[in-house]
C-alpha cells in the first residue's frame, strides 16, 4: 500500500490515495477465508513434521490462537502503509511501540497466571500477541480517519477499483 500511497503522494493525486488504503482492506476480506482453511489444515500437517505427539499438540494450540491475528496483521500493514506512504512513519513507529508493550505486559500476566488470570503458558503467549495485534487496527483507524485526512486523501472511497 505505501508504495501506492507514495505515488500518488508525489504525483499530487491524493484523493486516489483512499482507493489504494481500501483496496487493500478488500484484500483482507478475500483472503481471509484462506486463513479459515489454515486453521483447520495446517494442524493435520504438522502431524507430518514427525515431532513428538505433545509437541504437535503445542504447535496446533499455539498455530490456532494466531491465525486469528493474521487478518489484523493483513491490515494494520494496508493501514500503516497509508502513513508510510506519506512520510509519516512516527505514527507507525509509535503504535508499533504501544503495541509491543500490550503484547509484553500480556504475555507475562497470561503466560505465567499472575493476579486474576490463570496460568495459560503458551496460550497465553499466543493470546497476547493476537491481542495486541488487534490493537493496532483501532489506534491507526483514528489516527487516519481524522476529518482532515478523509477529505484530503479521498479515505471514503471505498469501493473496489479494478483498475488498481
Amino acid at each position: 500500500v505505501y508504495v501506492f500511497v507514495a505515488q500518488y503522494y508525489g504525483a499530487k493525486r491524493e484523493e486516489r490515495i483512499g482507493v489504494a488504503v481500501w483496496q487493500a482492506f478488500w484484500l483482507t476480506l478475500c483472503i481471509t477465508p484462506f486463513f479459515v482453511i489454515g486453521w483447520w489444515l495446517m494442524p493435520k500437517l504438522f502431524i507430518f513434521s514427525e515431532h513428538p505427539e505433545n509437541i504437535i499438540s503445542l504447535e496446533t494450540s499455539y498455530f490456532r490462537w494466531m491465525i486469528l491475528a493474521a487478518p489484523s496483521t493483513v491490515l494494520t500493514a494496508a493501514m500503516a502503509g497509508f502513513f508510510s506512504g506519506l512520510g509519516k512513519t512516527t505514527v507507525v513507529m509509535a503504535t508499533d511501540i504501544l503495541c509491543t508493550l500490550i503484547n509484553v505486559v500480556l504475555s507475562i500476566v497470561l503466560v505465567f497466571g499472575i493476579g486474576p488470570f490463570p496460568e495459560m503458558g503458551i496460550d497465553g503467549a499466543a493470546l497476547a500477541t493476537v491481542i495486541s495485534s488487534w490493537v493496532h487496527i483501532p489506534i491507526l483507524g483514528i489516527a487516519m480517519f481524522r476529518p482532515k485526512n478523509i477529505s484530503q486523501y479521498g479515505l471514503l472511497s471505498w469501493g473496489w477499483d479494478r483498475e488498481l
